[in-house]
């Protein structure tokens, strides 16, 4: 059975005239491959490279198009049968006429392959797709249908900022330029970004953001843009003025963490981030609790852990939420904050201890005695109200560890976030345990099971293929020439990449 878009997969047998010239197999991740012969299967589509086949799940798939076939859809229940023997069809919750809905199908599926022709010819940097949406200007060089998601996800933002702060854009500037790269490599590239920076904001001069998809975790990129986002929207309260560490970073984390609906349009902020939460619970249990004035007046990583759950304990309370917003709005405008101008970049700054001085003004805290009370309510909602579902919270303190630079701390992360639950563990995940443990056969394990995951991503079969050279295993050095060879048919350039792509996160 060949595959369009899930919304119908459900429906009655349809049989409609050829609409491919040669098989083209459309990700639901947006990217296209085109040109290997293909073959649906029970469960997978197979993609008969020059090198071997390649096996894809059907979760990944969202359209095949064989050439000189139909596309078929088969009853699945009695009722289907009983009503397509009278001329009906379920399509998208609904029973439709056969002629109707092959047409609708037929609309869809050419759409899609026209939408697929269009991203190719905008998969280049300087042929970038340009948007402008209400408050952004995007540019994207990712399918347009995957970045729509982001593109309103961030409208939805920029909205609920507003009416939560009270900020305005100055219509006289131009908006905010958004540069959403296809993969990390282009980001690198073309923004001069590295290390394992994921995005970042500009903001001195012509104010720009710049980020990458990682198609392998959209919900990572999701938070990545949101707290990238977060910088801007803070300037919009004083273009004069530069947050402090705390509470910057950490109100960034805040509306970072939420969580966008496309099929509702609606946004949904103060949600859990699950890996700040785990590194917290991982500090405690090792004793290492942040102390509140340490976190106010000094700059630090915890602001962006620590200090997202005491602003998430904040924001829970009316009372203690407008006294936040207060602080938060006046550290920028208040006059009586005493500020200091950077030499470095002209813009106002203010020190830790004025940070704190007025955040207890603001929240009407006496003295010490308050602040430390303030601080065991804060460990006591962190203790009892926080709270994570699923194991890829490790995953996620692993990211951060390894951000850090804590490779042996984010080795035992993945390590139990394996042992655990190694069906939730992302291809991204094993890719980035396997570097970590060398060339064992181990290492050889979970490269393998990022290549299952997520089969036609090359540089997880380059790296399969080179850890399999090592192996003194019986035909293990065939299989490398294999990986190798199917990488470079993937993408000509993963060998030059490699390097550039092995020592960061995916």
């Amino acid at each position: 059975m060949n595959r369009i878009a899930p919304s119908a997969a459900a429906a009655a047998a349809l049989f409609l005239a050829p609409l491919a010239a040669a098989d083209v197999l459309v990700l639901k991740d947006g990217r296209i491959i085109d040109g290997p012969k293909m073959e649906q299967k029970d469960g997978h589509v197979t993609v008969e490279f020059e090198a071997g086949a390649v096996e894809v799940k059907d979760a990944l798939v969202d359209i095949l198009l064989q050439e000189g076939k139909e596309i078929a859809f088969v009853p699945q229940t009695d009722e289907e049968r009983e009503k397509f023997e009278k001329g009906f069809v379920r399509f998208e919750g609904r029973w439709k006429k056969i002629r109707s809905a092959k047409k609708e199908i037929q609309k869809r599926v050419a759409s899609r392959v026209d939408e697929a022709r269009e991203d190719v010819a905008h998969s280049e940097w300087m042929d970038r797709y340009q948007v402008e949406s209400s408050h952004f200007q995007w540019h994207f060089t990712t399918p347009r249908r995957t970045t729509q998601r982001y593109i309103d996800a961030c409208d939805a933002y920029f909205e609920i900022f507003k009416k939560d702060w009270k900020i305005k854009r100055d219509k006289k500037k131009p908006k905010l330029a958004i540069n959403f790269f296809a993969d990390r490599g282009e980001f690198q590239q073309v923004s001069g970004a590295g290390g394992g920076t994921l995005a970042y904001f500009m903001f001195i001069g012509d104010y720009d953001l710049c980020a990458f998809y990682d198609r392998l975790d959209p919900e990572f990129t999701e938070q990545v843009l949101f707290h990238e986002l977060g910088h801007y929207l803070h300037k919009l309260i004083d273009e004069d003025f530069r947050y402090p560490h705390w509470p910057g970073e950490s109100l960034c984390e805040y509306y970072g963490g939420a969580s966008w609906d496309p099929d509702k349009k609606k946004l949904t902020v103060g949600q859990i981030q699950n890996g700040r939460l785990k590194t917290i619970q991982s500090d405690i249990e090792r004793g290492e609790k942040i102390g509140l004035r340490k976190m106010i007046t000094t700059r630090g990583f915890y602001d962006y852990t620590w200090g997202w759950s005491f602003v998430h304990f904040l924001m829970q309370d009316p009372k203690r939420a407008k006294q936040f917003k207060k602080f938060f709005l006046g550290l920028a405008t208040d006059k009586s904050v005493k500020r200091e101008r950077s030499w470095s970049q002209n813009l106002k700054n203010v020190t830790g201890e004025e940070v704190l001085r007025y955040f207890m003004e603001c929240m009407k805290l006496e003295d010490e005695n308050d602040l430390l009370k303030l601080e065991g309510e804060w460990y006591d909602y962190i203790e009892n109200d926080l709270s994570f579902e699923g194991e890829n919270a490790l995953v996620w303190e692993a990211k951060t560890a390894s951000s850090l630079g804590e490779r042996d701390r984010a080795r035992k992360l993945y390590q139990t976030a394996y042992k655990r639950s190694p069906e939730a563990m992302p291809a991204s995940a094993h890719f980035a345990y396997a570097q970590m443990l060398g060339s064992s056969m181990e290492s050889r394990q979970h490269y393998r099971m990022a290549v299952d995951k997520a089969p036609l991503t090359p540089v997880y079969r380059w790296s399969l293929g080179e850890a399999l050279e090592k192996s003194s295993k019986e035909g293990e050095k065939e299989e490398a020439e294999l990986h190798k060879a199917i990488a470079l048919e993937l993408d000509p350039y993963v060998e030059r990449d490699h390097g550039r792509i092995v020592i960061t996160m995916d």
